[in-house]
């Protein structure tokens, strides 16, 4: 209302707009691990940012509302639509351990093998970093190195742990993992390998090369591991070649962990036949996961090929007349044989009538076959 010189009064309307300002408010979880900034009131829809500074020692993780994550930026931007309460989540940045090699270390058996350890930063206090076996095989074990200690100064200067990998009679490549822990560290675990120097394989031992069987006898051979195997061993036998050879003794051999080492007797028999061929075999030793072993062996035939003549010595023929004398083979031939009849000397009246030529098989070797003279 306005009045004029002369008492005059009049009244106008006036309209004022007046928005509510939106609050933003600003939390840390850790009071001493940094600084948050930006908190306050604002225009509604305005762009604000919510930043976080961690501190030494410290690292940020993330901005929540109402214990969900709304952002992982430090520097955080939005647009603000109504109050909103953010904290800011740090947690303590702990080193890490840096293992040169990592991973996995291979050491041969009965020798050793090292890392180089560092931080990942510097800490804030003197750290001491313990070195133990977690779990794995005994003979991969921890030589020098059991305790490192890193400071702020010396936090990426290499120590060195070394290991070491014993010898053993066994052909598996022992593992075992070793642990780096401390506190205000991030703890870490090693893989160590021992790579065994044993090959575990079939061994025979024979007094001959090939190993000579005497027909009607038998002859031996000693079969054993290289190596201790984990678990028991069955070794099976085969053979291929002439059938007259044979294993005598019981098969599979059987070898665990106690008796590996422990020679095991393999006897081949020959059997008696009726050919004079030395009978050869290969006999094939063979286990799951082995690699195959094989020895060969060959009959000592007591048998020998001779044509056998049956008549009167001097074999008497009248004049103008004929006489006869059998023929056979002494032993079984392995093909056909030709038994040829000729006059080697002297009176020319006498001659081959019939049978100057015979012929024996492998089945009729031992039946007598006629010649004739006159």
């Amino acid at each position: 209302t306005a009045e004029d010189a002369s008492g005059n009064t009049s009244t106008e309307s006036v309209t004022f707009n007046y928005t509510v300002p939106y609050t933003l408010t600003l939390n840390k979880n850790i009071e001493d691990a940094g600084s948050v900034e930006g908190e306050g009131d604002y225009r509604p829809n305005q762009q604000v940012h919510a930043i976080a500074s961690k501190y030494i020692g410290y690292k940020f993780v993330e901005w929540q509302e109402n214990g969900a994550s709304v952002s992982l930026l430090e520097d955080y931007p939005f647009n603000l639509t109504g109050d909103r309460t953010l904290t800011a989540i740090f947690a303590p940045d702990l080193p890490t351990l840096v293992l040169t090699p990592s991973g996995v270390l291979s050491v041969s058996e009965g020798g050793e093998a090292s890392v180089d350890v560092t931080l990942s930063h510097a800490p804030l206090n003197n750290v001491t970093i313990l070195i133990g076996k977690h779990s794995g095989d005994s003979d991969v074990s921890l030589k020098t190195g059991s305790s490192l200690t890193f400071t702020p100064t010396n936090w990426n200067v290499a120590q060195t742990v070394t290991f070491q990998a014993g010898e053993d009679d066994d052909a598996a490549n022992g593992t075992a993992t070793f642990r780096f822990s401390g506190d205000d560290v991030v703890n870490t675990d090693l893989g160590v390998i021992e790579d065994d120097n044993d090959e575990l394989l079939i061994a025979i031992q024979q007094s001959t090369d090939p190993l000579i069987v005497a027909e009607g006898g038998s002859a031996s051979v000693q079969v054993s591991l290289t190596a201790k195997p984990l678990a028991n061993v069955s070794v099976a036998v085969a053979r291929t070649g002439d059938a007259d050879l044979s294993v005598q003794s019981a098969t599979p051999l059987t070898f665990t962990p106690d008796n590996w080492s422990t020679s095991q007797t393999l006897t081949v028999a020959a059997a008696q036949d009726d050919d004079a061929h030395d009978g050869e075999a290969t006999f094939q030793l063979s286990a799951t996961g082995l690699s195959n072993a094989s020895f060969d062996a060959k009959e000592d035939d007591d048998d020998t090929m001779s044509s056998v003549v049956n008549a009167a010595n001097p074999l008497s023929i009248a004049e103008g007349g004929r006489s006869s004398f059998q023929v056979s083979l002494s032993a079984k031939p392995l093909t056909l044989v030709s038994v040829t009849t000729t006059r080697k000397a002297g009176d020319a009246d006498l001659t081959v009538t019939s049978g100057g030529g015979l012929t024996f098989t492998t089945s009729n070797w031992a039946t007598p076959q006629t010649v004739t003279l006159s």
